[in-house]
Formats: structure tokens, sequence, C-alpha cells
């Protein structure tokens, strides 16, 4: 049977956080990191209380730098089959955090090492833009100059991004009108869930997710994609044919979805949260208000054909909405129950927003417009 052209969604991942092979497998067994995004593990040993001090690097450099990481990565030359898009790793910055403050100009701590892969640079005197390797940033005593990269030529600036498709130089294809609003929009869910969240994280925009939207959106294929991305970052699709008021009515299905959701009771996870959706999908509304997912990225496309479960939509619009760090891990509630920011992650400082925990931050340093 043909389906009527309205407003369609597709469910956000759900991602299964059993273990299987050494692997963390999502249900259509694709492969997923062995260590889930937004999860906690135990600190790495070894590596002394600083973990748990002030962070040594600020919003803006750690945006700095994994955009600058994006940038590299994106416009190799010869180009990739196989580059994957690189998202911070809190667990990472804290072990570079604890090596930094060390003082020790060199490679370590030898245990670590086996690991993880590190970088190297050091500095004397003032920088202006921050585009140093390194993952977190100390002042100490200059050390000797045999080790590691040097640091990046004072006053460069970051070229823009390649090696994504024509599509990252074209026009936008969705206005700071609809950007506002889709923002605001999720920070407003975030802000009246219930019960209300301890950890709840302020939402920012993120130039390079709403770039990778758009790069799906503008292939008018109905459903999750592309695959290589979906192992980092949270998806939620909707498309509507026909004229609507505002691109927020694209999004209010997902939300609407919570009537069905059940927030799991902390006594019912043990250790593992159970998944309770009355409805036929939930994970929409469980992806806008996981408390880590804390950047937003948007694009909108009108699609003149468009293939919808068999049936051929004309004119269609298209909404396709990324989030990092990813959602929608089966076993975990989507946030901390308890009194608003009473839980916020360290490098927050304290700081509280409309009942979200709040850097300051309102978009990355690649928004442009």
């Amino acid at each position: 049977m043909a389906l009527l052209p309205s407003t369609v969604v597709v469910a956000g991942l759900l991602l299964w956080t059993g273990q299987t092979g050494g692997a963390w497998r999502l249900p259509n067994s694709t492969v997923a990191p062995a260590q889930p995004e937004g999860t906690t593990v135990p600190p790495l040993g070894g590596l002394g209380p600083r973990y748990r001090q002030k962070r040594h690097i600020s919003t803006r450099d750690m945006s700095a730098l994994l955009d600058y990481h994006n940038h590299i990565r994106a416009s190799v030359d010869p180009p990739a089959a196989n580059m994957e898009y690189m998202v911070w790793d809190e667990q990472l910055a804290r072990s570079a955090e604890a090596w930094a403050t060390q003082c020790i100009w060199g490679h370590g701590p030898s245990q670590l090492m086996r690991y993880v892969g590190q970088n190297l640079s050091i500095h004397s005197g003032r920088h202006g833009i921050l585009e140093p390797e390194g993952a977190a940033l100390h002042l100490g005593k200059v050390g000797p100059t045999s080790h590691g990269a040097p640091a990046q030529p004072e006053g460069t600036t970051v070229p823009p991004l390649g090696g994504l498709g024509p599509r990252y130089r074209q026009k936008r294809h969705i206005s700071t009108r609809d950007m506002s609003a889709l923002l605001d929009y999720h920070n407003h869910i975030r802000a009246s869930v219930d019960p209300p969240a301890a950890n709840m994280e302020y939402m920012v925009w993120d130039e390079q997710l709403a770039r990778s939207a758009e790069a799906w959106a503008t292939q008018c294929i109905w459903g999750h994609g592309p695959s290589q991305l979906m192992r980092y970052v949270g998806q939620n699709l909707s498309i509507h044919s026909g004229r609507f008021r505002s691109v927020v009515d694209l999004a209010k299905s997902w939300s609407d979805e919570r009537r069905h959701y059940s927030f799991p009771a902390p006594k019912d996870c043990t250790p593992h949260c159970p998944w309770r959706c009355s409805g036929p999908v939930c994970a929409h509304y469980t992806q806008m208000v996981w408390a880590s997912s804390s950047r937003l990225g948007c694009a909108i496309h009108t699609c003149n054909s468009i293939d919808v479960w068999g049936s051929t939509w004309r004119r269609a619009v298209y909404l396709v909405c990324h989030y990092a760090i990813r959602g929608n891990w089966i076993g975990e509630a989507p946030y901390k129950m308890g009194k608003p920011c009473s839980a916020c992650p360290p490098s927050y400082q304290g700081n509280c927003n409309r009942n979200m925990c709040f850097s300051g931050l309102k978009s990355n340093r690649l928004l442009g417009i």
C-alpha cells in the first residue's frame, strides 16, 4: 500500500552496549567502537590525581584542535577512501592532561604508550591561534627540542575545510533562522525533561555536524547513513510533503515520542537500565535529550524525488540532524535523574543555565555566519 504524503520520521539508532566477541555491536551487526562514547570507564591507572582537577584546555582550544585535525584528515592527497571523522574523547584528553602537567619533554607514560598514539609540541613565548597537535595545555619550562613537532607559527590561520565534496563550499542548506529554531527547540526539550535531569548539557551548534548532515540530506536517500559516520554521531531524520509553518514542525514528531517513553527508575538499573517504550518508536526523543549529546548540526533539503518505503515523494522537504557525542546506548538512561545541574561534568565548573550544564559557548568557532 502506498504511503500518503505527510511527515515521516526514522528511528534514531539504538546502540547495544553488551559485548560480543570483544566489540560493541549494533542491532544490525555492524561493529561499533569498543568503548561507546558517553559511557564512564575507570580512570587509566598510574596517571595521578590530576584526572579530577580543573581541566587544562579551554573549550575554544578543544574545538580548534579537533577542527584542525579533521581539516587535515579531510584534505589528504591522494584522497582517502576510508578516512574516519574524528571526535573528541574526554578520557584521552584527561590522560593527555595528566602527562602535560608532569612537564616531562618526551613520550609517556610508558604503560599508556602501548594503547594510544601521542604527538607532542612545545612553544616558548606568546602564540596566536592554537594549532599544535598536543591535546592538553600546561605552562612549564621549555625542554629540549629533539622530540615532538614544532609549534604552529604565530598568526597562522586555518584554511577552509575541504575534501568532503563540493557541497561544503556551496550555499548552506539551512538558514540562520532555521538553525536557531532547531537549536532553541532542542534546548527547550532538554531543559524541561520529566523527571528532571542532574547532568543535562546545554546544546550548541556544531558546523561540522551541520555539514555532514547537509552532505547526507542532499543525497535524498531515506534512511540512516552514511554507515561509516553512524559509528560516531547520532542521527534523526524527518521528511515532509507539502507546506509547513516552521522547521520545528518537522522536529516535533521526535519530541512527541516522550509520551510513549518511560524513564527508568535508578533502582531498575542494575546495572543496565531497561528500555521502556510503549509506542512504535522513542529513539528520536531519547537522542534529543541524551545528556552528553551537547552538539547539534542539522540540514534541510528539498528533494525533487525520493523513495520513502516504496513510495515516490515529489518535492519532499528532508530534515537531517546529527548529534555528538551520540546517544541511544541500550542499557543506559538518557540522563541522570536529580536536581538540575547537580551532576554536571567537571569541565562546566558548576555553571548552570536553564536547568542545563552551561559552558558559555553558544556555537563552535567555525560557525562563520
